[in-house]
Order: structure tokens, then sequence, then C-alpha cells
């Protein structure tokens, strides 16, 4: 694998590594759901339903905003400088939401969670395919293992929060994230500098689909699918959780364990996807 004009050769390695670990915001959601029947039973009668459920689902909600935004900053903003601002964003307001032992504080911090890091994966994986635009099978291989490395550090960040937050009460959970710090410190030191789109002479190779009704069509529907199949991930998830709390089947270290056994599949098929593809 050749470094890229835009990265050092000496940082190569790092550069790929610190873009892989963006995903540590983007699952920033898996910290809360082993923790969130403990939440809910701690607030349970301080807060209406509609308050404890946005600690749980508010961060996704606000990442759709962002993440459709990320579209168009990117033409006027480099790729770089949008990471980093977002990433520094994500890591203030998710360690910053166990401040206070306030429902209401906690929501707001996790809806800012949402509009800081929705973006940080389509940022990431487009700057990828922006520093190799002319290596496709470098680009399709490292699309495999950032989908690997997402779904792996998901399921690192449920166990380590379902054992913190069983061994220590779940306010505690919110110092995993400092773990954002050596990760911001290694977005600034080793991000490429590439222009905004608006400003580039060159540009990945796009298919040319006026001709083609059928290949429109088909990444329709593949949107489409994969909007579901999300749908359905996330909906699995968290009823794990809420049928653990209403049973009491487990505590918060077991409902992280479950998290990480459905985020394992995902890490082979990332692994797989990229080797093969």
């Amino acid at each position: 694998m050749t470094p890229p004009k835009e990265v050092p050769e000496r940082l190569h390695i790092v550069c790929l590594i610190s873009l892989f670990l963006v995903n540590f915001g983007y699952m920033s959601d898996m910290v809360i759901v082993p923790a969130i029947g403990t939440i809910y039973g701690h607030f349970a009668g301080k807060a209406p339903m509609g308050i404890l459920n946005l600690i749980l689902s508010g961060a996704q909600l606000a990442a759709v905003v962002s993440a459709y935004a990320a579209g168009p900053l990117m033409r006027y903003f480099r790729k770089r400088n949008l990471l980093i601002l977002m990433f520094a964003f994500f890591g203030l307001f998710s360690f910053a939401g166990g401040f206070f032992d306030n429902p209401y504080w906690i929501a707001l911090t996790r809806i800012l969670v949402g509009l800081a890091s929705g973006g940080l994966c389509s940022v990431a994986m487009a700057l990828i395919g922006e520093v190799y635009y002319a290596d496709d099978h470098t680009y399709n291989r490292l699309t495999g293992y950032f989908d690997s490395t997402m779904t792996f550090i998901g399921a690192a960040m449920s166990l380590a929060s379902g054992f913190v937050a069983s061994a220590f009460g779940w306010q505690h959970i919110f110092y995993i994230y400092l773990l954002s710090i050596p990760i911001l410190i290694l977005l600034i030191f080793t991000l490429p500098k590439t222009p905004p789109e608006n400003k580039r002479s060159w540009g990945t190779k796009l298919a040319d689909t006026s001709k083609n009704r059928w290949l429109s069509r088909s990444v329709v529907a593949n949107c489409a699918s994969f909007f579901f199949v999300n749908i359905s991930f996330c909906l699995f998830s968290f009823s794990i959780h809420v049928y653990l709390l209403e049973t009491g089947l487990g505590d918060s270290s077991f409902a992280g364990a479950l998290t990480a056994c459905g985020n394992s599949v995902a890490v082979i098929d990332g692994i797989i996807f990229g080797l093969l593809y």
C-alpha cells in the first residue's frame, strides 16, 4: 500500500489509524446503551419518559441533521478541519454529560453529541476516498477495514461501559469518553490538508448515470435497504436492554456483553469485505 502524495510516508499508517479511530465518536451511543436500564431506574419519576428516551435516542436523532449537513459543508471547508472540529465538540459534549446528576442536562448533551458526531463517519470516508481516489482497490479494502473498526470499537465500548456501570455506577461511564483526547491529538497531527470540494481540480471517478437509469435506481435501492437495516439493528439492540430491564435477567455488564456479541459478527464481515472486494 503506497502512501498517496497528500500523506507523508512516515505518517501513513498513523493517519489511517486516526481516521479509523474517528469511529469512537460515531459509535458513542454504545457507552450509554448498556447502562440505560440503570439510568431509567435512577431518574424514574424525576423526569417525563420523553426526556429519558432522549437520553437514549437523542444523539441518533440529532445525528441525522449533521449527517445531511456534512455533504454541503465539505464543499466549502477542508475535511481535515471538519473532522477535528466535529470530534473536539463530540469529546467535550460527551464527557460533559456526567457533570450534573440531572436528566435534562444529560438529554441536552446527548443531542449536542449527535450534532457533533453525526457527520464524522461520512467525512472520514470522504477523506479516505479523496486521498486514495486513484487506487480503487486500496480504497475498497480500506472501506471494509473502516467498517470493521467501527463495529469493533462499538463492541469494546459496550463491554467497557457495562463493566464500569456495574462496578462503579452509571455516572462513571462518561469517563470512557476521555479516550477522545488522544484520538483528537492524532487527528490534529496526522490528517492531510486536502482542499474543499469546490476548489479541487481533480476528484474521485464517478459513474455516468445519465444513460443508465438502472444504476441510479440501484443506488436508491441500496440506500433504502441500508436505511431499513440500520433501523432494524438499532431496534434490536435497544430492545435487548429494555427487555433485560423489564425482566431483570441481567445487569449492565451482561447487557454490554450482548451488544458486543452482535457487533463482533459485523467485525468479521468488514474484514472479509476488505480482503475479498
